[in-house]
């Protein structure tokens, strides 16, 4: 995926978003590496924690869905000829989120799309803790989007000298 990402989006100077190095498919190798091995003994949970990397590292350098649709037909060409799975993945849903939830006297690295009532719940009580700590409490509604980039800085920030911009 990492050299037919460099085929189809050769960086150019009015796109120098889409260069892509060997330490960007580091990051991704450290993002599967968050999740625990007993936690991922399928061949379809691990499909999934790849493809959700996969996009993670590439999806947010694309323009537009004219963009996007070429990289998900090569991670679904992808997941089908390396792990024998059918995902269906396309850009207007993915299905995918893995994050760290924090459960009482433990933390685990999770596919969220599967547990997605409890990785919503854990980003409500942790925001709702903040924001009584800092500003009084706050109503608000957390929809897949806001949770969806939630859990994508979350992983990046979590990767050893991990960082964002957020814009």
């Amino acid at each position: 995926l990492f050299t037919k990402f460099r085929t189809l989006f050769p960086p150019t100077p009015t796109r120098c978003q889409t260069c892509v190095t060997m330490r960007d498919l580091l990051r991704g190798l450290q993002g599967m590496a968050l999740a625990r091995p007993w936690e991922y003994g399928t061949r379809d949970a691990l499909a999934r924690l790849w493809a959700h990397e996969s996009i993670r590292m590439y999806d947010d350098r694309l323009e537009g869905d004219s963009e996007r649709v070429p990289l998900y037909d090569e991670i679904n060409r992808s997941l089908q000829a390396t792990f024998k799975v059918d995902l269906d993945l396309s850009p207007d849903q993915t299905r995918l989120g893995f994050g760290i939830v924090v459960r009482p006297g433990s933390q685990s690295y999770c596919d969220l799309a599967v547990e997605m009532v409890t990785g919503k719940k854990a980003i409500h009580d942790a925001l709702e803790h903040h924001c009584e700590a800092k500003v009084g409490l706050l109503n608000f509604r957390l929809f897949s989007y806001a949770v969806n980039h939630t859990l994508r800085l979350q992983r990046a920030l979590l990767i050893p000298g991990g960082h964002a911009i957020c814009v």
